[in-house]
């Protein structure tokens, strides 16, 4: 599945939250002009790297990108930043580009965003075109793999470009996007090595922040959508938007914890409160628990 110039430019949200179509195309065709080197660079790699991803298992507007940001400022993770996420048909050259610019710069991570969007070139990245075009699936009520289309050798170019980046530092690769975890039973057999930080917030002040922001970005609220929905989930016309979003947000916690569950890898549970009260000891403890496994 490829993404559009429309998704590209965001048309789904308002104004301030929409990308320019000049750079929305411009992206499309730098990573159009890219892909052949990329998979140039990816079947060189050999070996599969013996390093672990993590994996942040977490509702929407739960605070996971304050999470995120933190794990990445520590300078101990390899993730995806800013930068690299413009080149998600090309993330290994994408990182090779940053490299040649300057090494990240992890001190000057801002523990600050905007609805996932972070500031800065270093700073960490969701990176949804990516997943969105070798998963199949757009992150709203799309988010469930579909078996029949994720082709033996869809995974095969998929596992290839995960262990590509695995290859590209001597760390833990992190990952934040609550579609992964959703799809962990399927996507087990590609992801080599997986660990799980499931980080838990309050479920109505996690409700509360979700109303403000579809009100805040979004022009059609009604369909009830902020990050990611269950395909199961159907907007009930009959019932607030409060309580959609309720059903939506309890659906997508039910089924995290069933595939972490079911799945049986590492986990560790970390509390947005206790983040915010102590981030420097929740921290230690998230990098002394990967490191003893």
């Amino acid at each position: 599945m490829r993404v559009d110039i429309d998704r590209i430019v965001g048309k789904h949200k308002k104004e301030a939250y929409r990308n320019s179509e000049w750079i929305a195309s411009a992206l499309s065709r730098i990573n159009e002009g890219l892909e052949g080197l990329e998979q140039e660079y990816v079947n060189e790699v050999q070996a599969e790297p013996e390093r672990p991803i993590v994996l942040i298992s977490f509702l929407p507007r739960s605070g996971s990108t304050l999470l995120y940001q933190l794990l990445a400022k520590t300078g101990n993770f390899n993730y995806i930043s800013n930068f690299q996420s413009r080149f998600w048909r090309s993330p290994c050259i994408g990182r090779l580009i940053e490299n040649s610019i300057s090494p990240r710069l992890y001190s000057e991570i801002q523990l600050s965003s905007d609805f996932g969007n972070t500031k800065g070139f270093s700073s960490p990245h969701e990176f949804n075109y990516f997943w969105e075009e070798h998963l199949g699936i757009d992150g709203n009520n799309n988010s469930d793999i579909k078996t029949t289309e994720f082709t033996k050798e869809k995974q095969e170019k998929f596992r290839k470009e995960i262990i590509g980046l695995l290859s590209q530092e001597a760390k833990p690769l992190l990952f934040k996007r609550e579609y992964l975890v959703l799809n962990l039973s399927i996507l087990k057999n590609v992801f080599p090595d997986v660990r799980i930080i499931n980080l838990e917030r309050n479920f109505d002040d996690i409700i509360s922040s979700q109303m403000k922001a579809i009100e805040k970005v979004h022009v059609n609220n009604y369909e009830g959508f902020f990050g990611t929905a269950l395909e199961s989930f159907v907007y009930d016309e009959n019932m607030t938007l409060e309580s959609n979003v309720r059903r939506q947000t309890k659906q997508l916690k039910e089924r995290l914890d069933h595939e972490i569950e079911v799945g049986g890898f590492p986990t560790i549970t970390v509390e947005y409160e206790k983040l915010c009260e102590d981030g420097e000891s929740e921290i230690s403890k998230i990098q002394n628990w990967i490191s003893a496994i």
